[in-house]
């Protein structure tokens, strides 16, 4: 489950967003430039499986999407990485 927290409303509450298309722990959430949220890395509580698809929550929509590419293929970094939104748009993980 993921909660959102919207930052541009005068008395901000949490709102739950649903889960995740792609059952995880360890992942790292980072918001993007274009209002969407996007959750990386992880691994599946189930199988202990290293996840590699982003999960994309659109906040206009209030859906989430996954997108099959992995962000980090070949690192490694999966459980505990940390993920920076970059002034260009980017997401620094490390």
């Amino acid at each position: 489950m993921l909660l959102l927290y919207p930052r541009s409303t005068p008395a901000p509450t949490l709102s739950n967003v649903g889960d995740l298309p792609s059952a995880r722990t360890g992942a790292c959430v980072v918001p993007g430039q274009d209002g969407k949220a996007y959750a990386l890395l992880g691994e599946s509580p189930s199988t202990n499986a290293l996840v590699g698809a982003v999960d994309v929550y659109d906040t206009r929509t209030g859906r989430w999407t996954t997108d099959s590419s992995d962000p980090a293929p070949g690192t490694g970094l999966r459980v505990g990485a940390t993920a920076t939104l970059l002034q260009n748009g980017d997401i620094l993980i490390a």
